[in-house]
């Protein structure tokens, strides 16, 4: 009895495996297969059985095998061969790799899988600019909490070296009290910080990201 070729015995076998089905299956009642374009995809299948982690090497494959590739309705991609089917192992053999690519056929495998990886990379390079807005935002935000809180301290230090030459009474000893909270260990007021930046529309929470110059608790 003759026997399959290595790559589609394993591809049927694959396509068998109940533990597999959630990465490679078949489709439209076992008349062609789809998989999922993932990095477990190419770990966990194509390393494993088909000794590359590249799915453009092993789209070829299928082409050089004579498979061909549709969309469904769902605009999935599903491959299929009239003598690749589900319960049809005994018509393997017939598959035979040919020496070369149709131009035709390789040109529908590769243009399809540019298109789709090009819009991938246009997404995430709109994500990737989303979060550059975001960051350049609490930025500003951040910057202006540092200036509000070097003029609150430089405004205390003015009126603590005016009174400095004075004598320490009870209510000027309390003043450098609380001016040694605000120095060491106060955090300025949400509510005032939150007046302050109220028309500023910012994306996040920005008392979340307050800057800590100072040793602010």
């Amino acid at each position: 009895m003759k026997k399959p070729k290595k790559f589609i015995l394993n591809l049927y076998e694959i396509l068998e495996d109940p533990n597999l089905q959630y990465l490679i299956y078949w489709v439209d009642n076992g008349q062609a297969f789809s998989f999922q374009r993932n990095s477990e995809f190419q770990t966990r299948i194509l390393q494993q059985y088909f000794r590359t982690s590249n799915v453009h090497s092993f789209l070829r494959q299928l082409c050089l095998y004579g498979f061909k590739m549709r969309k469904n309705d769902r605009n999935n991609k599903e491959y299929y061969h009239q003598n690749f089917k589900k319960g049809k192992f005994k018509d393997l053999f017939k598959i035979k790799r040919g020496k070369q690519i149709n131009q035709i056929s390789e040109q529908q495998f590769s243009t399809s899988d540019l298109i789709e990886q090009n819009t991938i990379l246009q997404e995430k390079l709109k994500c990737l600019q989303e979060q550059q807005q975001i960051i350049q935002q609490q930025l500003r935000i951040q910057y202006k909490i540092q200036l509000l809180i070097a003029q609150k301290i430089g405004k205390m230090v003015d009126v603590f070296l005016a009174l400095k030459e004075f004598h320490e009474n009870e209510s000027q000893l309390r003043f450098k009290y609380n001016f040694l909270t605000v120095l060491f260990g106060y955090k300025p007021s949400m509510e005032y910080l939150q007046e302050t930046f109220k028309d500023m529309n910012s994306p996040m929470p920005e008392f979340l990201f307050s800057p800590n110059v100072f040793p602010f608790i």
